[in-house]
């Protein structure tokens, strides 16, 4: 085609479409010769929109257009304009070339094909041509979409819709046709037989994506094209939207009209109609306007568009309208009704008000034409023939903001009143119109709000003698707000004052009460009413009435708005409190009998009588609440009933503290939770009675719960030559009691019980004191104390010997019960008046009381009841040890094991075996433990895709397969080097494997357990003495090397298996592999390893110059059971900080040189440097996967400068480098630097 000088149209004569046009290149090649011939970088295929969906079905819209010549005329066959334009050819010659508008209605379609509904889902448009007898040309400048928001209303000219003069409703459809299109300078400025021109005073915007900025956007208008509209009816289009004009005073728009046909049309003849409202037919203000018509062959701006036809609305005029509509009467005297047009004369214009719209939410938006009724009276003035006509609309906006303002004020008063009060009062008031700055105009005070508040505090004590001691603190208080709008609530675009200045006094009266949000509130408390114990009184006593404490408070609440026409809230609250804390003595009977220290343990021996503490506490709360709505809709006749909201409850509270012992002490606390049953609706007479009854009885129980903790030394160290010992041990217990919920507590037919559940803990502290221990020995005291360099070697033996300084084990267990459907209520301490669940129970026992609850007859036989029952146990275990072979040489010691336990089951009745039964008993929990992987922590590189350790990981699974079968007498011989039951894939097997694999340890006599039970230690280590050689003090005044290690194995979430079965004390069930089944099964374990830090050095110079420097190693290994997959997260840092202080920094360069300033600055320098990378290795396959990971450096210098008290200035500089092992993410470099300026203010 190139070598021809082919033109456009040779170019695309055997363009097929989609397919055949993305050839790849060795088709090219082969066919064409060239590299590459694609037209899209598309596949070449089917599902040409990429939608992978294959459509098989003919459903669509079909539109025709005649492309004979004779056919393509402006105003039929879809064409809605056309240019014709002189074309200079090839040849030197000029043609005329016309391009056509075309303009197709979606609704207008001529066929419809299938079983298509609707545009929803449009996912092809095709264009095909037929009949043509010839070649042709089409050419196509634009093939668009337009959207329209604007919409012909009445499309189908249906009877119930149609505009029409209200003295011929109801009137049938006239006939009349209407066409919603859009003009713009753009494509029709040539427009004939009148182009279409910008209105006078209007620009055109800039378009300002293009990057000179000196094209226009395209200006454009709405037509509507309307032909034989009767005499005295109406056509329009429409559009929704959400908009409020009361902070606006016009509406305006700029409006043409021309003829379309041979008839012509007088000015006046027709009219512009724009509605606004709620909606199109029953709520809406109608504006009619006569247009003047612009004759033909004009291009004249102003002929166009005539200020005659401009629309120029005063919004007021809308609420004057409804005013006089809602003051009007009927002829029978009656107000007029408000389904029925009123209309109202704004000289030659009317405005025409149905229904209650309000401009505060105008919803609809209807422009169109009106052909005006003729008047037989005066017909001079109107044919009363059909018209047809294209008028358009262009510049709908609203303008000049209500700008009034408003002022708002605030005063606020404190006194104080002697010693005894302090009043305060204040208030504020704002009115209709105020705001901030930054708020527009529409975002101003709507309301008028005022606020009165006044408060006081007053010590009543004040007025009894000093020497009763009685404190009576009240606090009273009193607010109101009034918000009264703007606008009428019952009409929101009448302004209120305009309501009540239409109305008399007692209609006044009654438009506030609804219109006005008006609140008030009130409260009065007595808090913490008690007398104090005189200064002289030193004793106390159980009775002593200053243990007592009462409290009372009332608030109550009152609102009425426009929706509530009353809501009213009170609270009450009444308790009383009982403190006792004293000072109980403690006796020692053998004291002054035994002297000797050996029967330490006997003379130490000592009891308490009386308790420490004694409290309890009586809450009385009571809400009460009333609602009753307006009925605001005048065709409701159905009164709205009050609504009630009440909530009695009554909380009591004990506790008691005693040192039974010096060495043993008891914590015991209790909570009951209860709630009054009251009458439904509002309490009086009966009511009232039957409220008391149940307050005496102190309600019914909702909750009940107490706490006990018992904490006991061991006197261990009382006992010769163990005072180094010391072993704390401590018992607490939780016992819960919960209702059922009232819903089913008041349905004879259900009885799903209450609950209950307990805990237990118990924890054990022992420690070791070596150094107490060793101090017992003559000559390592001695040894401790000596300076004779003679003895040196002798001292860093016992030094060695000793180095042990303390050991401490913290071992925490707790287990816990969840019983459901449990029927007794409670009574004392959670114990019914039958004895249950029993004392054991209620303080912490773990024995499961099922079988006895089940005798007794204390659970639910409603098989409804689903909750489950739940045993749970945590066990935590830690040991620390401080050791200290060298002076200055610290090493901590750490292991730790934690273990969590869950069983739950559906024990529940089964009525079809009349009994209870175990549904699906689960255990749930998680495992994790310390441990050493010290041993190959650098045997592989970081990262690597080939792994030797995962390598052994593999190899390991024979071994450990063979020890596991014959270990299990079920298994039965081996298949392909695995024992029977226990293939490479078994959940025993990798586990096994993958422990002895990055422990170091031998597959073959490793310990098999895929929950190591011993812990081992994990170690810190911090040497300072390196400061104390005399070379390094000389020049270092702190020098101290760190190094720590941490590795964990954990297992997060594992389950039991409900097939799980033994046989002979070994597993015999197995899955659908023929593996045996594990007894619980993971889904992941892991080991985590930090060297935080491997190596760790921290510098002090003489010159104050800090540096730190550290390099740290990760390495996690998580591994998935599912599929024998292993992510490991290796992770390398290398930390480096560098500060400096100086106090006497002075400004080397410019005006502050020569100040002498001796001010603080502080250098800082972070670098750190970090390589982490996570592989993916997969079972039985060579070359692992790196999944993700980076190399990231940082780089964080900064300058801190102190100028003076107030001013402090920070340069800075970061900077941070990342370059990713995979392409999921790309290089990236951030740099950052500026300076910061702080300002204290005192």
């Amino acid at each position: 085609l190139d070598n021809i000088n082919a033109g456009v149209l040779r170019r695309y004569q055997n363009y097929n479409g989609p397919e055949g046009n993305s050839k790849t290149s060795q088709q090219s090649r082969d066919e064409l010769g060239i590299e590459n011939s694609a037209s899209t970088s598309l596949p070449d295929g089917e599902d040409i929109n990429r939608d992978n969906n294959m459509t098989q079905s003919d459903e669509y819209f079909q539109y025709k257009i005649s492309m004979r010549p004779g056919d393509l005329e402006v105003g039929q066959n879809f064409v809605t304009d056309k240019v014709v334009s002189q074309v200079k050819l090839a040849n030197g010659q000029t043609q005329n070339a016309t391009w056509y508008q075309i303009r197709i209605p979606l609704a207008q379609y001529q066929q419809k094909v299938g079983g298509i509904q609707d545009f929803k889902s449009i996912r092809f448009i095709r264009m095909f041509m037929t009949n043509f007898a010839d070649t042709a040309v089409l050419r196509f400048a634009k093939i668009q979409l337009v959207r329209g928001e604007w919409r012909q209303y009445n499309a189908k000219n249906q009877a119930i819709n149609v505009i029409a003069d209200p003295s011929l409703l109801p009137a049938p459809p006239d006939g009349s046709t209407i066409e919603v299109a859009t003009v713009n300078i753009e494509e029709n400025g040539k427009r004939s037989p009148i182009p279409y021109v910008i209105p006078p005073g209007i620009e055109r915007e800039r378009d300002f994506s293009n990057y000179r900025g000196d094209t226009r956007q395209n200006e454009q208008s709405l037509a509507v094209i309307i032909k034989d509209l009767k005499d005295g009816y109406g056509r329009a289009a429409f559009k929704t939207a959400i908009n409020d004009f009361r902070s606006y005073k016009r509406l305006e728009m700029y409006i043409h009209l021309e003829t379309v046909g041979e008839v012509t049309i007088a000015d006046s003849h027709l009219s512009a109609f724009l509605r606004i409202g709620t909606d199109n037919q029953d709520n809406y203000y109608e504006y009619n306007q006569p247009l003047k018509v612009t004759q033909p062959g004009t291009s004249d701006p102003y002929a166009i568009w005539p200020d005659q036809n401009k629309m120029d609305i005063q919004l007021e005029l809308f609420q004057k309208a409804k005013t006089a509509r809602n003051n009007a009467r009927t002829t029978g005297g009656l107000p007029w009704p408000i389904n029925v047009p009123f209309t109202y004369s704004d000289g030659r214009n009317t405005i025409i008000v149905k229904g209650q719209p309000d401009m505060s939410k105008v919803r609809v938006y209807m422009l169109g034409l009106k052909n005006p009724l003729r008047n037989l009276a005066s017909p001079a003035g109107d044919d009363g023939l059909p018209k047809s006509a294209q008028v358009w609309f262009n510049e709908l906006r609203l303008t000049e903001f209500d700008e009034r303002g408003g002022w708002a004020a605030t005063a606020r008063m404190n006194a104080k009143l002697a010693d005894f009060a302090d009043l305060n009062i204040s208030g504020s008031k704002s009115t209709i119109g105020f705001g901030s700055l930054e708020k527009k105009v529409s975002e101003r005070n709507r309301t008028d709000n005022e606020f009165f508040d006044v408060s006081s505090s007053i010590e009543l004590g004040k007025f009894l003698p000093q020497k009763t001691g009685i404190k009576i603190p009240m606090y009273i208080s009193y607010s109101k707000q009034i918000l009264t709008p703007q606008f009428d609530p019952r009409t929101p675009d009448i302004e209120l004052k305009n309501a009540l200045n239409a109305s008399n006094r007692a209609q006044k009266d009654s438009i506030l009460n609804f219109a006005q949000d008006y609140t008030t509130r009130s409260s009065i408390n007595f808090t913490n009413v008690r007398k104090e114990r005189a200064a002289d009184d030193t004793k106390t006593h159980l009775w002593d009435i200053e243990n007592f404490n009462v409290t009372y408070a009332q608030t109550k609440f009152a609102h009425r708005d426009f929706i509530n026409e009353t809501s009213i809230q009170h609270t009450y609250k009444a308790s009383l409190g009982y403190n006792y804390a004293g000072s109980p003595k403690s006796y020692q009977p053998f004291d002054k009998i035994i002297k000797s220290n050996t029967l330490r343990l006997l003379k130490d021996f000592n009891f308490t009588l009386m308790p420490k503490s004694i409290n309890f506490r009586v809450d009385v709360d009571r809400f009460y609440a009333e609602n009753t709505l307006r009925n605001n809709d005048p065709n409701n006749y159905i009164p709205i009933n009050t609504t009630f909201n009440k909530n009695f409850l009554v909380s009591r509270i004990y506790g008691i503290a005693w040192d039974l012992t010096n060495s043993l002490s008891l914590d015991f606390d209790a909570t009951n939770y209860s709630i009054i049953d009251e009458p439904e609706g509002r309490i009086n007479g009966l009511k009232r009675d039957t409220l008391w009854q149940n307050l005496k009885t102190l309600g019914r129980t909702t909750d009940y719960s107490h706490n006990l903790n018992i904490r006991y030394t061991l006197p261990i160290n009382k006992i010769p030559g163990l005072d180094w010992v010391t072993v704390a041990a401590t018992y607490g217990t939780n016992f819960n009691w919960q209702t059922e919920p009232l819903s089913t507590l008041r349905d004879p037919n259900i009885n799903l019980g209450n609950t209950i559940q307990n805990s237990r803990t118990i924890q054990v502290n022992p420690t070791l004191n070596f150094i107490s221990l060793y101090n017992k020995f003559g000559f390592i005291k001695r040894s401790a104390n000596s300076t004779d360099t003679v003895r040196k070697f002798s001292d860093a033996l016992i030094g060695l010997l000793t180095s042990i300084r303390n050991v401490n084990v913290a071992f925490t267990q707790t287990k816990g019960t969840f019983i459901p459907g449990y029927l007794p209520k409670t009574r004392y301490f959670g114990i019914d008046n039958t004895g249950a669940p029993g004392l054991g129970f209620v303080f912490g026992s773990q024995d499961d009381i099922r079988e006895r609850a089940l005798i007794n007859g204390w659970l639910t036989t409603d098989e409804l009841q689903t909750q489950l029952y739940i045993n749970t146990l945590r066990e935590d275990f830690q040991l620390t040890s401080t050791l200290e072979p060298l002076k200055d040489f610290k090493v901590t010691l750490s292991a730790t094991k934690n273990r969590t336990l869950n069983y739950s089951t559906n024990f529940r009745y089964d009525n079809s075996i009349k009994n209870f039964r175990d549904l699906s008993p689960t255990t749930t929990g998680d495992y994790s433990v310390s441990i050493i992987t010290l041993g190959t922590a650098f045997k592989d590189k970081n990262g690597s895709k080939v792994s030797s350790l995962f390598n052994q990981f593999m190899a390991n699974r024979q071994v450990v397969s063979n020890r596991l079968g014959n270990e299990n007498p079920n298994s039965n011989g081996t298949t392909g080097g695995y024992a029977d039951g226990y293939d490479k894939n078994s959940q025993d097997v990798i586990i096994s494997s993958f422990i002895a694999a990055y422990t170091g340890k031998n597959a073959g006599t490793a310990r098999l357990s895929s929950l190591p039970k011993i812990p081992l230690p994990n170690w810190r280590i911090a040497y300072g003495g390196l400061s104390k050689i005399p070379f390094v003090a000389n020049r270092f005044s702190e020098l101290s090397l760190r190094h720590g290690y941490r590795s964990t194995y954990s297992v997060n979430g594992f389950n039991s298996l409900l097939k799980y079965q033994e046989n002979n004390g070994y597993v015999s069930a197995r899955d659908v592999t023929q593996n045996f089944l594990p007894l619980y099964q993971f889904a992941q374990v892991s080991i985590s390893e930090q060297f935080a830090p491997l190596i760790g050095i921290d510098t002090r110079l003489k010159n104050n110059l800090t540096a730190n420097f550290e390099i740290n190693k990760t390495r996690i290994m998580a591994l998935s059971l599912s599929n024998a997959q292993l992510a490991q997260l290796s992770e390398n840092n290398l930390v480096f900080g560098l500060g400096y202080r100086t106090t006497k920094f002075r400004f080397p360069f410019g005006w502050f040189s020569q100040l002498k300033m001796d001010n603080n600055m502080d250098f800082k320098l972070d670098v750190a440097v970090r390589d982490n990378k996570t592989v993916i290795y997969r079972a039985d396959i060579a070359e692992a996967e790196v999944s993700s990971g980076a190399k990231n450096i940082t780089l964080r210098p900064s300058v801190d400068y102190v100028l003076n008290q107030r001013f402090n200035i920070k340069l800075f500089y970061d900077s941070n480098i990342t370059k990713p092992y995979t392409s999921q993410s790309f290089n990236t470099s951030f740099s950052s630097f500026g300076f910061s300026l702080r300002v204290t203010l005192n």
